[in-house]
């Protein structure tokens, strides 16, 4: 631990001189957090009261259903609550749409972070800006909430939910500083007390005053509007797999309402799924719906049309309802284009994976169930849960959690996997019995997307899997239990246009057919245990043939290890689970066949287990020998089977001395030299740190910006002192690097040098370093707090950039002290604006969906010093980038491509790649930029241009 005010001085004379000061009203702000607490006391109350109005209007018998799957539903449901061990969930808005440089805006400190969504391990260890559950609300009422496979985005929807309804409360946890201030009041008097806090009252009441304004107050029309907007709606959960419309279950023309409802019941009890329908079409007409839709990246890819169409017809009926939907951050491009803002899934921050071991520790009695003699965990065993931390997703940090806790011997993920699998197999089922029949079943997911009885029966009786439709096709649609379109019927959502939309759900489908569909939906039969309504008998034989491993599936449904949908089909309760599983199966394959697996984009996860227990030589050489596309993506994949694979495995070195290369490379674009530095850090290797900290004196600034970022990332210990001499890098974006990476690093030695470039560092770097120390609350909440009170305006001044990132109570009313009190203008209007960010700022006031091309503000500003004529001479609004393109003007070039990667605007892929030609640097990394971001939205490999 570092005692801030002994060991880390700013300068000889600095720092001493302040603190006394900053003490001498440290009772007065301690007390103020009383009055606000008051102001927030008001709120929560109004909160709860809105909550209370949500349960009794939307069945108290939903609520209690949807409490206990949210409880319930996460990997240790079987043993505690989520809300027991649940860590708050962080959100990252999407890059804002590429526009001009304001000149009167600060840019952000953390510009020189990467921003690699697939890849987001580099990013995870910096104190980027972030959203809320509560700020989440306040902005698009769309959102696609992105993660990969285990980072935690069903949880995050549990989250929602429950914090919506009040089941929680995410409170930063005290800090040191909260401790001083609390020991400073017990040594006051009360005639002290008494004076100091009259001598405040002033501002302690404006402090109230403003802080009651920011979050809400009356509206125009007099209505109250400071509750958060999810405590104003009634969540509704269901995942994508269940929303079918199929015309021989809903006819031709049906109001988009009804699928929700069919799956809503799915999820609910049969008491809950008889009364649920009028209740919900009754929230969905006042627009009081916060709808959560989990795994569009689950279902099928030749699914995943007909859930978009349905999407767009649901969100024009009912658009005053708030929907989020969860994906994967490779091949969502259908969501933005749909309406949806972008949003991605935090990876876990420090504090996050402390809080994690905290809750476990405290609940391990209860996990484990030796609530006596092992009511906590070993010391050596919290101690290794605490350690290397970085780069483990949420799913992969609760294997550990458990494996570790249950016996510290375990030390490998594929042990803590099987310890996890264990729990959830049926009876007294040993593992090594049922392991080979499992390994199919994912094998089966993987390939066709869910798993049939008949479909079982034919792989476990030894006949191949089949990758693909021709599987669906021998299933006679799928199997028996499935409904779906009969050949001669077409499917209703094999269709885009706004047309075809409104043929399917009817010109004025939800005010035509309300009274009908609420009639009908209530009336609904509950599906069968096959997961459907019952139908007329299939042929016996198609029936023997399913029946036959229906007690396994029934067994490991009951169990919790499968989920089944409503068309009956069979899915691992985790991807990760049939990924891991299916690793099994690849294992036995013969060479051929685990090359065919090995292209297949379904098998991602498969490979990364595979690493673990079976040689990949031959794919490795063979991608390594392929033709490349945009992102690189045959290969970086390769270093997250590094983090799995053995020290000693084989083609270990070949794979880091080509991201070494490649990440040094002269000439290379700057877009895939962030994704190598990403993956790099990706593969928990220390070779990576040491290419790293080789390329911190490369003569490309770029290159040391991310070699420092990477070194932070890894937390190499060892790179200290070489990190510090870059904190007077010629370049500014290399200083700001260094000194976020010595946060990253965060040792004693570290905040040492960190305090150092807080001190004496220019301007930017100053930021950095103080937003790097709110990141560190143990360390470095009381160097902010301590340099708010110093002497020297420009460390006042850095100070408050990182109070701004502090949320606490105190930290509020510091800053607004600051902007109240200080003696410089500069430091008063630094902290004004800081009080007001945290209240009303970029992240408080949520996200928003890019803008139509039409209505891009520079592109507007463009057209009109064109002419308005110019708009006529297009067809598509899209064109209009092209225009602007073909204008001479590098930097409108540079907009414009960016504009078509992030609006992913495929249709003008091959403007693109002559962009590539283009003779300005940023005009080319733009670009690539953009084929990157278009690869990543459409989910399908472009050429790599060299």
């Amino acid at each position: 631990m570092v005692d801030i005010r002994l060991n880390l001085q700013f300068s000889p004379e600095n720092f001493a001189l302040g603190v006394a000061a900053g003490w001498a009203s440290a009772y007065a702000v301690y007390r103020a957090r009383h009055v606000l607490g008051s102001a927030r006391s008001a709120l929560t109350q109004q909160a709860a009261s809105a909550q209370n109005f949500a349960t009794r209007t939307a069945d108290s018998r939903y609520i209690e259903d949807l409490l206990k799957t949210c409880e319930s539903h996460h990997l240790a449901g079987k043993a505690i609550k989520l809300s027991q061990i649940l860590v708050e969930p962080r959100f990252i808005p999407a890059p804002p749409l590429a526009a001009p440089h304001d000149e009167g805006e600060l840019p952000s400190v953390f510009r020189v972070v990467p921003h690699v969504p697939d890849f987001p391990w580099l990013q995870a260890a910096y104190n980027i800006e972030t959203l809320s559950i509560e700020e989440l609300g306040n902005g698009a009422r769309a959102i696609a909430l992105l993660g990969q496979p285990g980072s935690g985005r069903t949880t995050a929807l549990q989250a929602i939910a429950l914090w919506s309804l009040g089941r929680v409360e995410f409170k930063p946890p005290l800090d040191k500083v909260q401790e001083r201030l609390a020991q400073e009041e017990e040594e006051l008097s009360n005639e002290d007390r008494g004076k100091r806090l009259k001598e405040r009252l002033k501002m302690e009441e404006m402090a109230m005053q403003s802080l009651a304004k920011s979050r809400g107050g009356e509206s125009e029309g007099g209505k109250e509007t400071g509750i958060p907007v999810f405590r104003q709606l009634t969540p509704v959960y269901a995942h994508l797999s269940n929303i079918s419309v199929s015309t021989s279950e809903f006819g031709r023309q049906i109001d988009p309402a009804e699928p929700l409802v069919r799956a809503v019941q799915h999820h609910v009890s049969g008491a809950t799924a008889k009364t649920i329908p009028r209740k919900l079409y009754e929230r969905l007409n006042e627009g009081k719906v916060l709808l959560l839709l989990d795994g569009f990246d689950e279902v099928p890819v030749s699914e995943q049309a007909e859930k978009l169409a349905w999407l767009r017809a649901f969100m024009a009926e009912y658009s005053s309802n708030f929907v989020i939907v969860t994906a994967a951050p490779n091949g969502y491009g259908g969501l933005p284009r749909s309406g949806f803002a972008p949003v991605f899934v935090r990876p876990w921050s420090d504090v996050q994976a402390e809080t994690a071991v905290a809750n476990w520790t405290e609940h391990w009695g209860q996990i484990s169930g030796r609530r006596r003699g092992g009511a906590r965990p070993p010391l050596e065993a919290v101690s290794a849960a605490r350690s290397s931390n970085r780069a483990l997703s949420p799913f992969e940090m609760t294997l550990k959690l458990w494996g570790i806790f249950e016996d510290a011997a375990q030390t490998d993920t594929e042990s803590w996997m099987r310890g996890v699998l264990v729990r959830y197999l049926p009876g007294n089922q040993p593992i090594g019995v049922i392991l080979p029949q499992l390994a199919r079943m994912a094998a089966l997911q993987l390939d066709e997307g869910f798993i049939t009885p008949a479909r079982l029966e034919q792989t476990l009786s030894g006949q191949p899997i089949i990758s693909g439709s021709d599987s669906a096709e021998e299933e006679d649609h799928f199997d028996d239990h499935a409904e779906t379109f009969e050949e001669d019927e077409p499917n209703p959502f094999e269709r885009d246009s706004d047309e075809d939309l409104e043929a399917l759900f009817g010109e004025d489908s939800g005010r035509k057919k309300k009274a009908q569909t609420k009639t009908a939906a209530k009336s609904t039969p509950r599906p069968t245990q096959a997961g459907r309504t019952q139908k007329s008998e299939k042929p016996a034989k198609t029936q023997a043939s399913a029946s036959q491993h229906n007690a396994l599936l029934n067994a490991l449904r009951k169990s919790g290890l499968l989920l089944l949908d409503r068309e009956g089909r069979y899915t691992f309760r985790h991807p990760l689970f049939a990924g891991y599983l299916a690793s099994l199966y690849f294992k036995e394959l013969a060479p051929d066949q685990q090359m065919e697996k090995a292209v297949l984009p379904s098998w991602r996860e498969a490979l990364i287990f595979a690493a673990q227990h079976t040689p990949l030589d031959s794919i490795v050489r063979s991608r390594l020998t392929s033709t490349s596309d945009v992102l690189n993506h045959q290969v970086l994949e390769m270093a997250g089977w590094l983090a799995y694979s053995g020290q000693k495995t084989a083609w270990r070195g070949d794979l880091l001395k080509l991201l070494g290369n490649l990440f040094v490379a002269p000439n290379q674009y700057l877009p895939l030299r962030e994704r190598i530095a990403a993956a790099l850090v990706g593969t928990r290797d220390k070779s990576a740190a040491t290419i790293f900290k080789r390329s911190l004196n490369h003569p490309d600034n770029n290159v040391r910006r991310l070699a420092c970022l990477g070194l932070g990332a890894l937390r190499d210990e060892s790179s200290i002192q070489e990190l510090a001499a870059l904190l007077s890098d010629k370049s500014t974006e290399v200083q700001l690097a260094a000194g976020l990476a010595l946060g990253a690093v965060g040792t004693q030695a570290a905040l040492e040098e960190m305090v150092e470039g807080l001190t004496e560092g220019n301007e930017q770097l100053r930021q950095a370093i103080a937003e790097s120390f709110a990141a560190i609350p143990d360390e470095g909440y009381p160097v902010l707090y301590d340099a708010i009170n110093h002497e020297e305006m420009m460390l006042r001044r850095a100070a408050v950039f990182g109070l701004r990132r502090v949320n606490t109570s105190w930290a509020v009313l510091v800053l607004y002290r600051t902007a109240m009190e200080d003696e410089q203008w500069y430091v008063r209007s630094a902290a004004e604006q800081a009080f007001y960010d945290m209240q009303y700022g970029s992240t408080a006031s949520g996200v928003r969906p890019y803008p139509a091309v039409e209505s891009i503000p520079w592109l507007r500003e463009w057209i009109a010093m064109q002419g308005e004529e110019i708009v006529r001479e297009v067809e598509k609004p899209e064109d209009l980038l092209l225009m602007a393109l073909a204008d001479g003007d590098p930097q409108l070039q540079s907009l414009s491509v960016a504009n078509i990667g992030q609006l992913g605007i495929a249709t003008h892929v091959s403007e693109l790649y002559m962009a590539l030609r283009h003779q300005d640097q940023a005009v080319r990394d733009a670009a690539y930029q953009a084929l990157g971001e278009l690869q990543l939205q459409i989910g399908q490999p472009l050429p790599s241009p060299s």
